[in-house]
């Protein structure tokens, strides 16, 4: 009983790490795109 728990315990937190990763991943590509549009704008000012 206790290592159906445990090991249930274990593939949530995977999961929750896959999750953060993702979400990592996902910020990281939006920063990106959103500093290449400024950098896009300030080209165009110039």
């Amino acid at each position: 009983m206790f290592f159906i728990e445990a090991e249930r315990l274990i593939l949530h937190k995977r999961e929750l790490i896959k999750d953060s990763y993702c979400a990592a991943l996902v910020s990281v590509f939006v920063a990106g795109i959103t500093v290449a549009r400024q950098s896009i704008k300030a080209a165009n000012i110039q």
